[in-house]
C-alpha cells in the first residue's frame, strides 16, 4: 500500500521581539521532539544543523539551566538572530 510524507513546519517554542524559536526533531520526525536542540527557521532540519539558524541552549552565553530565560537572554543580547542572520 503506498503512503506520503508531507514536510510541517517545526512548533513554535518562543516568539521575542520579531524573533521566533522553533523546536527541532530529531531525525526529522514529529513525535521526537530534541530537548536542547532549536532553530530560529521554521524550516529547519536536524541534519542541517547550524546551516539553517540549529543551535544547542546549553551553547548559549546565557543558559543557565532554564531553557526558555537563556533564549529570551539571547535575543535580548543579540547572541541569537531570526533566521541565524
Amino acid at each position: 500500500m503506498p503512503y506520503e510524507i508531507e514536510w510541517i513546519p517545526n512548533e513554535l517554542l518562543l516568539e521575542h521581539k520579531g524573533v521566533c524559536v522553533y523546536h527541532v526533531y530529531a531525525n526529522d520526525e514529529a513525535g521526537c521532539r530534541r530537548e536542547y536542540w532549536y532553530a530560529t527557521n521554521p524550516d529547519a532540519r536536524d541534519e542541517d544543523g547550524a546551516d539553517q539558524g540549529v543551535f544547542d541552549v546549553r551553547d548559549l552565553d546565557t543558559y543557565d539551566g532554564s531553557i526558555r530565560i537563556a533564549i529570551v537572554a539571547a535575543i535580548e543580547s543579540g547572541e541569537l538572530k531570526q533566521g541565524d542572520e
